[in-house]
């Protein structure tokens, strides 16, 4: 199942520059870290399993092993991102825009 292996895709501005290049005029390329303030490593996973980890979820068989998949996650995400001293997490969300202009 080749699904999981290409649903997410994590280019440089470069290659979007390149792509877009031979066809426009100008281009603005910029890059924005946003911190998304969640309450728990919990939430992080769960926000996750309805947008980019669905093709990896639907990759496993049984519900078993998407269980155990989301615990390990949920293990490496709270030892990645420690919260807060309110509890809280900040999840850091990396976003690309570009503008073409012909």
């Amino acid at each position: 199942m080749d699904a999981p292996r290409t649903a997410l895709t994590l280019e440089p501005p470069a290659f979007y520059y390149d792509t877009l290049a031979p066809e426009a005029t100008a281009l603005d390329i910029w890059e924005t870290e946003y911190s998304h303030v969640m309450d728990s490593s919990d939430a992080i996973v769960d926000w996750m399993a309805s947008t980019g980890l669905r093709p990896f979820l639907g990759a496993l068989a049984t519900q078993s092993e998407r269980d155990r998949f989301r615990a390990e996650l949920r293990d490496r995400v709270a030892s990645a991102y420690p919260a807060q001293i309110d509890g809280k997490v900040l999840f850091p969300f990396r976003r690309t825009f570009v503008i073409a202009y012909r």
